[in-house]
């Protein structure tokens, strides 16, 4: 993957500056997001010239349109993104661009509105977690305009102790992500994605072949439902290809 650090300290600076100027930096419990939207905004595209501009093919409001290509910032659920990149690509290149949590330090907003100190999440991101939303796109993957931009970053997320829990924290809601730009924070990285191919690349190099679900399964160390998710994925786009079955259970190998 491609390691980017340059401007991204300045994009952090940039795009917490446009909220501001925006009027929307009500602090955490209202941005929703917008930081880590805003920011990922000025590292695709420093020059404001060229953010939320209109498609005159199609009346689309784009993130980032420069006359010639198209960027989406995508930071929730892809569920609503195929139809209106369905819209897009007839007319012109697009990237969508969807940050990944490499490492995330949890912080818990208290009722009064108090922060715990940061938390390191044991949890630790890869590429492999963006099929949780490429399943929303599996028809659309290795189309000729279309190209899926990975992040990779450190973030601090904020979460509201409000959970079903004795502690409030199981269930509690996620209020912002805030990317690190400090010393101590790894630089971002970059994966691209344009062909079928490339989305088959994101499995594990030492599966069986052919493999089944539950080969795959036991390679991420995933739940069922997010493996059925990625293979179907692979499947609908054409990296992976069926050789037959194994009892009940598919068999599978990357596409040539």
């Amino acid at each position: 993957m491609e390691t980017v650090k340059g401007d991204f300290q300045q994009a952090c600076r940039e795009g917490m500056l446009s909220l501001r100027r925006a009027g929307e930096s009500g602090g955490i419990n209202v941005q929703r997001e917008r930081s880590l939207h805003a920011i990922l905004k000025y590292w695709a595209e420093p020059d404001e010239t060229f953010h939320e501009r209109r498609l005159p093919e199609t009346g689309q409001i784009a993130d980032i349109f420069d006359g010639e290509r198209v960027m989406e910032i995508q930071t929730g659920s892809f569920s609503a993104l195929r139809k209106k990149l369905e819209r897009m690509l007839p007319h012109y290149p697009v990237t969508v661009v969807y940050p990944l949590p490499r490492a995330k330090r949890l912080i818990w907003v208290e009722e009064d509105g108090t922060l715990s100190d940061p938390h390191p999440s044991p949890k630790k991101g890869q590429p492999w977690d963006a099929f949780d939303q490429l399943v929303y796109l599996a028809p659309l993957l290795g189309h000729p305009r279309l190209t899926v931009r990975l992040v990779l970053l450190d973030l601090d997320e904020y979460r509201r102790r409000d959970g079903w829990s004795r502690d409030g924290k199981r269930g509690s809601h996620r209020l912002e992500r805030v990317p690190r730009s400090d010393e101590k924070a790894a630089p971002p990285e970059i994966r691209e994605l344009y062909t079928t191919g490339d989305y088959g690349q994101l499995l594990p190099f030492d599966l069986p072949c052919p493999f089944t679900s539950l080969d795959l399964k036991k390679a991420v160390r995933r739940s069922a439902k997010q493996v059925q998710g990625a293979l179907y994925t692979l499947y609908t786009c054409g990296a992976l290809i069926r050789t037959g079955k194994s009892g009940n259970a598919y068999l599978y190998r990357i596409a040539p």
